[in-house]
């Protein structure tokens, strides 16, 4: 599990090192709110990682085998997630940016399916 934890201490949903290149542009909170809840695809340090983000605040998060769930919100203009095991049930918060269609925050990029 602690091959995992590394890849969604990123906080979930944050730039991976080889983001696409391109002018990025900063989400505002009620863009998240609208693209919020739905099915994603994330890429965390090279993994593609698929997350689940339901109505009612709930994450579900699978690489391979490994499965993971917690919450997600939006506060102050900022994604939050927290993950039970991945990120050891610590919230991580972070600003989200567009850039050639994938989303990105602190360390790891995403896009709606």
């Amino acid at each position: 599990m602690k091959k995992l934890s590394v890849l969604a201490i990123a906080g979930a949903l944050a730039i991976a090192s080889h983001a696409p290149a391109g002018a990025a542009e900063k989400v505002s909170s009620s863009t998240l709110k609208r693209l919020f809840p739905g099915q994603f695809q994330a890429i965390i340090k090279g993994y593609k990682v698929k997350f689940s983000a339901m109505g009612n605040g709930r994450l579900y998060g699978k690489y391979k085998n490994y499965k993971d769930q917690g919450r997600w919100s939006v506060r102050s203009g900022r994604l939050c997630i927290m993950l039970k095991e991945w990120l050891n049930g610590e919230t991580k918060c972070s600003s989200v940016t567009k850039r050639n269609g994938w989303y990105q925050s602190a360390q790891v990029q995403f896009r709606k399916f």
